[in-house]
């Protein structure tokens, strides 16, 4: 699976979604207007950034897909394992809700989720038309954000999990990032409560009857992150963006 581009932007598809009703971007840091330690594609709002440029780049973003601004649905992101349900957008008026995944089957609300070392996950139900991304790094994988999110999309719209569709984006690889031991003694005994044969891509959704597909990729600096800058500011410039939605599907240019 190789890049896409449009109007400047770089963005992966997953195989797995390839002629279903829907679009979707996994979009890397270039073809923005953040300059610095930023450069280009920044979407956080609160690490430092020039507020004028983070907005410019969301509207970028929203503009090169088709997508109305306002039609977004974004949320606080906290690495926990709370999952909402949507039917609407989020008006601008309206204070970010802390969530780590987000659902909704409104073909009108388009779904985005920041990501800096945690791992992006998109899931889709074919049969109940639900579309979903969750945010898990290594609290909300401890946490089993992934299977909240498909306990969620059961509970809100009858989803069933042998139906449900799931991308496992790019993340921050070993060698970039080290678990320290007490995390990491908690997270191994929690795998391994997973019975033999279930692979690690189901072990984070939580169902071993849900189809995955994982992007593999290495730590590029010039296409996800800058991994010489210390700390917070370092982590939070590698952007990784899901765009989601239904409605107004160009085949020429997928929306998803």
């Amino acid at each position: 699976m190789g890049f896409l581009e449009s109007n400047g932007l770089r963005y992966y598809q997953f195989d797995i979604f390839k002629g279903h009703p829907l679009f979707h971007a996994v979009i890397t840091r270039q073809g923005g207007f953040s300059k610095g330690p930023y450069a280009s594609l920044n979407t956080g709002g609160t690490v430092g950034d020039d507020p004028a440029d983070v907005l410019a780049n969301h509207h970028k973003i929203y503009e090169t897909f088709g997508y109305p601004f306002d039609s977004r649905f974004d949320v606080w992101q906290v690495h926990g394992n709370e999952v909402l349900c949507t039917d609407a957008p989020r008006e601008a008026s309206v204070p970010h809700a802390k969530a780590d995944g987000i659902l909704t089957t409104n073909p009108a609300v388009t779904l985005f989720m920041r990501f800096a070392d945690c791992v992006p996950i998109l899931l889709y139900d074919p049969v109940k038309q639900v579309i979903g991304i969750a945010h898990a790094g290594w609290q909300g994988t401890f946490k089993k954000v992934a299977k909240e999110a498909v306990d969620k999309m059961t509970a809100c719209y009858g989803s069933l999990p042998k139906d449900i569709l799931a991308g496992i984006g790019p993340s921050i690889c070993q060698q970039c990032y080290e678990v320290g031991k007490h995390p990491g003694r908690h997270l191994k005994r929690r795998l391994a409560r997973h019975k033999p044969g279930v692979t690690s891509r189901n072990r984070m959704v939580g169902y071993s009857s849900t189809y995955g597909h994982l992007i593999r990729m290495s730590c590029s600096q010039q296409v996800w992150k800058i991994s010489k800058l210390p700390g917070y500011a370092r982590r939070r410039t590698w952007m990784i963006g899901f765009l989601t939605g239904r409605s107004m599907v160009k085949q020429a240019d997928l929306r998803f």
